[in-house]
């Protein structure tokens, strides 16, 4: 029998040989630039029939008149594991600061009129141009009583009305553009015969809240009854803050677009209207705040009914 002592140190050691990995073949980079590739995709695809009529790897720009402007061409050559791109770019940025200056002309001048001061296309002797609109589009210099006529049904927008005394166009509601102006209901936008004077309302829309006024119709339906305030919100398109005398009422187009920031965005409430708030008139925060701080912001409930889809069963 063959003895040991566990005690005595361990001079022997196992060698494991390693295994030898034949080295990797170099990959043949012999790629032409121009009609050549062509015919090199080719024969690389002819092993693979699905390959084949596949396009390069490419990002382009869609065709103009004068053909297709390349920005930026590039593909897998096959065989390689890095992309080989071509230098044959042109980005958007060097594009844009080529054409700073016209940029930058073209947005100031978006905040002065040729026109200030000059006599509005109504004809009156009076009417000057002092009024633009903040939200459409290619907007006119107007006077105030056309400005009012062309916003009838588009009472949400901005009027920046100029200010002579510190020479800007003040951003403004609607109702204070002139005397007596306000959102007339029932008439398509005209003044019902039978209205009460216009009374204090607060309508929020996608472009902030408006502290408005508005003029509701008292006409007399075939049975002698009267349409409800709210009823006529409804058939504007505001949503009432309440039935019962409602002072405040909420665009549908606002909360289809809070309806969709909710679910795709998941922002909340709350911070969605402090947005419309620093989106509303400068002079009408401490408005704005009051609103949100008081009982009658019913916000919350109406957009519940939106998200809830409560809107497609009224």
């Amino acid at each position: 029998m063959l003895l040991t002592d566990n005690n005595a140190p361990r001079t022997e050691e196992r060698h494991v040989p390693t295994p030898t990995v034949p080295p990797e073949p170099e990959p043949d980079l012999d790629i032409h630039i121009g009609a050549d590739y062509q015919a090199d995709a080719t024969a690389a695809t002819e092993d693979d029939p699905e390959e084949e009529g596949r396009p390069a790897y490419e990002t382009t720009l869609p065709c103009d008149e004068n053909g297709p402007k390349i920005r930026q061409v590039g593909f897998f050559a096959y065989g390689t594991r890095s992309p080989v791109d071509f230098l044959q770019k042109t980005t958007h940025a060097n594009e844009l600061k080529a054409e700073q200056s016209v940029f930058l002309n073209v947005l100031l001048g978006l905040h002065h009129h040729a026109l200030l001061g000059a006599v509005c296309s109504c004809g009156g002797a009076l009417c000057v141009r002092t009024v633009a609109c903040g939200d459409c589009l290619q907007a006119e210099l107007l006077c105030r009583q056309c400005w009012l006529d062309k916003h009838r049904t588009m009472p949400t927008h901005w009027a920046l009305v100029w200010n002579p005394k510190d020479r800007f166009f003040e951003k403004t509601d609607l109702c204070r553009v002139m005397k007596n102006a306000g959102i007339r209901l029932g008439h398509y936008g005209e003044r019902c015969p039978m209205a009460d004077a216009a009374r204090s309302f607060t309508l929020v829309d996608s472009n902030g809240i408006h502290a408005t006024a508005v003029s509701f119709c008292r006409c007399n339906k075939a049975d002698g009854s009267r349409i409800p305030d709210y009823e006529q919100l409804l058939r504007a398109g505001i949503f009432p803050g309440s039935v019962k005398e409602p002072k405040t009422g909420y665009t549908l187009s606002l909360l289809e677009y809070y309806r969709q920031e909710r679910s795709q965005g998941k922002g909340s409430a709350y911070n969605f209207v402090h947005v419309l708030q620093r989106m509303a008139d400068p002079a009408e925060i401490g408005a704005a705040a009051a609103f949100l701080a008081s009982s009658d912001s019913s916000f919350m409930t109406a957009s519940e009914v939106a998200v809830d889809g409560g809107l497609a069963q009224l």
